[in-house]
């Protein structure tokens, strides 16, 4: 007899709950490109890649982000693109081992060196990239207003500007980006004098590096040394005894601490040491062989001696001119000369000459000028432009050599209007034209970019400056500043 069914409302009571636990599955390691390699052999997966490949791969997770942040690959990577040849302090040797003049940074020095930063910038400047900013429209309306050419310096984060018209209570203005400007007055002139400042120069020696040395020269020959770190203060002050050739107007200087040398309107150069409470006058030389020189470089070779190189346009017959180079050797006990010497791209032969000395001395003579618009040199590279075709010839300097020799490397075509100034260092070069045009040329690899757009104001008169993170066109609108590194 089968059972009758439960009803449902006499359904038992509900099933006891489990007092044991039930074994799970383990879970089960899913292999992938980041859990099944090494963090070395991503990264030596990721040597292979580009500049734009490491950028997208850092966007992928934390893990590849960190990785791609490898100081040694972005070294391999800069080594790769644009060779041993660092610029910028902090990523160089030291100032004794040096063969061109350092660009004016006065960055501390550090010793690890950020190879992605290097490597941006660097990249930067190669294409172009930069931001354009007007710094004239954040000054006073009536320091817009100069006369061309004014004293314009840079040092690392700061701008030093001085307007070349007559004042009574000259001042420099010291520029920089995370604080207000800050003005240098050397309170020496007599009342109611009117007075210009015709010329600056920035120490380039290593040792200044918590503080910014710079020589400010002015119309009456006499000139001051300023120190300018978290203030400006006044270090030392020349007044001349008796105006004369060698304190007339200072039109370039160059300036190693503790050595300072002025080169004046008369082509008089002199020597001095500055020394704490006194600027002593060492030397005058005066020259009666060559034209007035176009740039002075001075570095410090060793301990006990300076060289200064000076570059100047050589006339070459009947009515074309070159470039040469004084090389000076200066004793650091005695801050005197102990040796001189002539170096010049242009030389004529006096003998029987074989097939390829003979083409030698024909392309030496299709290179002369009829018109030199500037010449500059850092101490290995000496570049020279003329009116005749806007182009910019490039010689490589030789000194170790007995005797010295200037060696043309190539013509650098960009420029569609006239050059109006230029400026070398570091092996680098950037030209401005009347046009407004700003150019950039890598001396070492011979390429050239244009950047920026076109300065506003430019003409004959306008100059430019730069060092490795900035260049500056001063117009007779004002000054433009264009930025590397971003």
């Amino acid at each position: 007899m089968s059972k009758r069914p439960l009803s449902p409302a006499a359904s038992g009571p509900p099933l006891k709950r489990l007092h044991h636990e039930v074994a799970r599955p383990e879970p089960r390691l899913i292999l992938n490109f980041d859990s099944s390699l090494y963090d070395e052999l991503v990264v030596h997966i990721f040597s292979y890649l580009t500049a734009v490949e490491l950028c997208t791969v850092h966007t992928c997770n934390r893990h590849w982000a960190r990785l791609a942040q490898d100081n040694q690959l972005w070294k391999a990577l800069f080594i790769r693109e644009f060779g041993t040849r660092l610029r910028g302090k902090g990523a160089n040797p030291p100032q004794h081992d040096r063969h061109t003049k350092p660009l004016p940074t006065r960055a501390p020095q550090h010793k690890e060196v950020d190879w992605k930063w290097m490597y941006r910038i660097s990249s930067n400047w190669r294409t172009g990239h930069c931001v354009v900013h007007d710094l004239s429209s954040k000054e006073d309306e009536s320091d817009l207003d100069l006369l061309l050419p004014a004293p314009t310096i840079l040092a690392g984060d700061l701008t030093f500007t001085a307007p070349s018209q007559l004042s009574r209570e000259p001042k420099v203005k010291v520029h920089k980006r995370s604080r207000e400007s800050l003005s240098l007055r050397s309170r020496i002139f007599p009342s109611g004098a009117n007075v210009m400042i015709t010329c600056m120069a920035i120490d380039q020696s290593s040792a200044a590096t918590n503080q910014t040395r710079v020589a400010v020269f002015y119309s009456t020959g006499a000139f001051s040394t300023f120190s300018v770190a978290t203030s400006g203060t006044e270090l030392e002050v020349y007044i001349p005894p008796t105006p004369g050739e060698r304190t007339s107007p200072i039109q370039q200087a160059a300036y190693h601490h503790p050595f300072l040398v002025t080169l004046s309107a008369t082509s008089t150069l002199s020597l001095y040491d500055v020394i704490p409470g006194k600027i002593k006058h060492r030397q005058t030389l005066s020259s009666f062989s060559s034209y007035p020189p176009n740039s002075l470089v001075l570095s410090s070779p060793s301990q006990n001696s300076f060289r200064l190189l000076l570059s100047y346009s050589t006339p070459v017959y009947p009515a074309h001119w070159s470039v040469g180079m004084v090389e000076l050797m200066i004793s650091a006990t005695s801050s005197t000369v102990s040796s001189s010497r002539n170096i010049r791209a242009f030389e004529l032969p006096f003998t029987w000459l074989s097939g390829e000395s003979m083409q030698a001395s024909v392309d030496q003579w299709n290179r002369k000028l009829r018109h030199v618009v500037a010449t500059d040199t850092d101490g290995k590279w000496v570049v020279i432009a003329g009116a005749d075709n806007n182009n910019i010839q490039v010689y490589r300097l030789r000194t170790k050599a007995s005797p010295g020799s200037l060696t043309f490397v190539r013509t650098l075509h960009g420029h569609a209007d006239r050059l109006a100034s230029l400026s070398v260092a570091d092996g680098r070069c950037v030209s401005l034209g009347d046009g407004g045009e700003v150019w950039i040329w890598d001396l070492e690899r011979g390429w050239g970019v244009q950047v920026g757009g076109q300065l506003v104001g430019s003409g004959s008169r306008s100059h430019v400056v730069f060092d490795d993170r900035r260049i500056l066109c001063i117009g007779s609108r004002g000054v433009e500043e264009r930025r590397f590194d971003i």
